[in-house]
């Protein structure tokens, strides 16, 4: 984990549970973004809202990432949630891929738009400071990722 995207601990918030045909489960946000298999084959990026029974998700089996249909979807109102973001700008939540990003229209996009935090992070890394965004102490990032955010949406 780079840096802390978005933090809410006590906030409520439309969660998404999204069940597969394997058994694997993952709670999102309803504009979370979450990779499909789409019906051409290809990798695309959606909503949770947008997630339909039958959809494919990346699942996690025998150390290999798989993909498993969407065989339920209940809504849910949860208490906290976190948006961490990675290297690579997806992480799996209870073997499940998931985007890192959310209110985004393009994942890739918003990846890009994230170079100037994964470039920071790596050179701070080359001199030893182990959190350079302090991530306990980062709601002031969060204005600034919103701003960023906010010029994606502009701009896509």
């Amino acid at each position: 984990m780079i840096m802390m995207l978005d933090k809410h601990i006590s906030k409520q918030a439309l969660f998404y549970k999204l069940i597969t045909e394997s058994g694997h489960e993952i709670s999102l946000t309803e504009f979370h973004l979450i990779p499909i298999i789409s019906s051409t084959k290809n990798q695309i990026y959606l909503a949770a809202k947008q997630i339909q029974i039958g959809d494919l998700l990346y699942v996690l089996l025998n150390d290999k990432l798989e993909y498993s249909p969407v065989i339920n979807i209940t809504i849910q109102t949860k208490k906290g949630y976190y948006a961490p973001l990675t290297i690579k700008g997806t992480l799996l939540v209870n073997n499940v891929l998931a985007s890192c990003f959310a209110y985004a229209k393009n994942h890739h996009s918003a990846q890009f738009y994230m170079f100037p935090f994964r470039f920071y992070y790596k050179l701070t890394r080359l001199f030893y400071i182990n959190d350079p965004f302090n991530c306990d102490k980062s709601e002031e990032l969060i204005h600034l990722l919103i701003l960023l955010l906010s010029l994606l949406k502009y701009y896509n």
